[in-house]
């Protein structure tokens, strides 16, 4: 008889883009020419700390993870332009509407020349009122 037995995680299936999201980007795409940088965005906040998940582990024993240290989380704001996989990034203490601020001025001191359709998540700091005007 086995001693192990596998415990796995979860996946969560991932939502896939609308087609209408699809369609309109595709359309935008052939309004634009060479005139326009599509950008994507969002922002991360990954840990500095071990994750307990999953493993094999020997039945009827508990096998705790050693952490160096408690939570110290590092906030990144950021951008990606599709077509030449440039990245735009903003390190910050708080992902909020004065970083997106910042954010949105480095993409206007990079790209002087051209127009840039900026697709964002659904983030509060993203839609807020002072990131509007």
């Amino acid at each position: 008889m086995n001693a192990y037995h596998l415990s796995s995680a979860e996946i969560s299936g991932l939502k896939l883009l609308p087609k209408t999201f699809i369609k309109y980007y595709r359309w935008l795409r052939s309004r634009s020419g060479n005139k326009a940088v599509f950008l994507f965005g969002g922002a991360t906040h990954p840990t500095h700390h071990s994750i307990p998940a999953y493993g094999w582990i020997r039945k009827g024993r508990e096998s705790p993870l050693q952490a160096n240290s408690g939570r110290q989380r590092v906030n990144i704001n950021g951008l990606v332009d599709i077509d030449t996989e440039k990245t735009i990034t903003d390190f910050t203490n708080s992902v909020n509407a004065q970083s997106v601020l910042r954010l949105l001025q480095k993409i206007l001191k990079f790209y002087r020349q051209k127009t840039s359709p900026l697709f964002v998540d659904n983030a509060a700091y993203d839609k807020s009122r002072l990131v509007k005007e």
